[in-house]
């Protein structure tokens, strides 16, 4: 694993808010949203792989793109977290603010993109 530099300083911030301001701030959290940005892909694959074992994730993807990234529908994720489809719009429209404060990507992925699991 090569982290960059980019991806070293965001972990440091990120760490940092989370002593002072603690896991649940806003500001910690949209910190964590860059920090997994810039990760390298072995530790977003590794932290995929966490996440699923947590439940946190469905234990399958709803369909896949081009690349191999896995897509989730907002009912998987709803189901999966004991939520509301309303809540877990909610969520996901914090999380997708909070990436175009950061300044990153938050184009929705075309629906013809995604090839459905079989």
């Amino acid at each position: 694993m090569n982290p960059t530099p980019e991806f070293m300083a965001a972990f440091d911030r990120h760490q940092a808010m989370r002593a002072t301001l603690g896991n649940d701030h806003p500001l910690t959290q949209r910190a964590l949203t860059l920090v997994m940005d810039l990760a390298p892909e072995k530790l977003k694959t590794m932290m995929t792989n966490m996440a699923r074992e947590m439940g946190l994730i469905p234990k399958h993807a709803d369909g896949y793109l081009d690349d191999g990234t896995p897509v989730y529908q907002l009912e998987s994720i709803a189901r999966t977290l004991d939520m509301s489809e309303s809540e877990a719009q909610a969520s996901v429209q914090a999380f997708m603010t909070d990436r175009a404060a950061l300044g990153l990507n938050t184009a929705p992925i075309d629906p013809a993109l995604i090839h459905r699991r079989q």
